[in-house]
């Protein structure tokens, strides 16, 4: 965007570009590692306005978690379905992923705009279609999904 070898002085590309003079000159060093790592001893990170993901709807039941102690020796014995954000310039995208727990493979993948559950089950029927029905499904918003793709 600036061109340093150019006749037209930095001063004005940097008005006629509308950024700051000081922009052209900021050369970004990186943090070091001693740096980050007395950062996080300290719990500084970044503050920024992060979306509420984690409500729970009241309508939807709760069920026990029955897979603590039970042993994983298959693949397909049981998936794991989670969504994350991806901050972007102006909002958020979100990202569900479907795992197998026994060979930490990522299944299917989908991208969404919006937290609309279609995404999910996108996601989990191209799973299903590519590596058959799982024993056993995991997720914190399983009566969200499941609406009649699975049996309960």
């Amino acid at each position: 965007m600036i061109d340093r070898n150019h006749p037209l002085p930095i001063k004005r590309q940097a008005t006629l570009a509308g950024i700051s003079r000081g922009t052209v000159y900021y050369r970004a060093q990186p943090v070091s590692q001693c740096d980050l790592a007395l950062m996080r001893r300290m719990g500084l990170c970044a503050l920024y306005r992060k979306p509420s993901t984690s409500g729970k709807n009241p309508a939807h039941p709760v069920f026990p978690y029955l897979l603590r102690a039970l042993p994983i020796e298959r693949a397909n014995q049981v998936w794991a379905l989670d969504i994350t954000y991806i901050p972007m310039a102006r909002g958020w995208v979100y990202l569900v992923a479907v795992l197998d727990w026994h060979s930490r493979k990522v299944l299917a993948h989908r991208v969404s705009i919006t937290m609309a559950a279609d995404f999910c089950i996108d996601a989990l029927c191209q799973a299903a279609a590519e590596h058959g029905a799982p024993r056993i499904v995991n997720t914190d918003r399983w009566g969200e999904l499941n609406n009649g793709i699975f049996p309960a």
